[in-house]
């Protein structure tokens, strides 16, 4: 290490603090961004499931319906659909 300056944790090496600063409103950008995406994500992620919870929605009416048909081919179609929705609310987390 010199005399003209210090060295950070991070590696930089500075002669005044100009780079100090700048090192930390990068890293404060950097957190601001980091924060924005999380939000994003989550909402993003409340979106899908809502958008799952319509689909499994759905498909247990079609089943249902089909269901009330009372064919053979009715009967396999619905419990092909209510398998499906069965799987989305799984992942949904219900437990009904």
């Amino acid at each position: 290490m010199s005399g003209d300056g210090s060295v950070l944790a991070a590696g930089v090496l500075t002669r005044n603090g100009d780079e100090v600063i700048n090192s930390r409103r990068h890293t404060r950008c950097i957190f601001t961004a980091l924060i924005f995406l999380l939000t994003l994500s989550a909402t993003m992620l409340a979106q899908t499931a809502q958008e799952k919870a319509e689909r499994g929605e759905a498909l247990f009416h079609e089943a249902s319906a089909l269901y009330k048909q009372n064919t053979p081919e009715s009967l396999a179609a619905a419990a092909a659909k209510f398998g499906e929705a069965r799987v989305i609310f799984q992942q949904l987390g219900d437990k009904n």
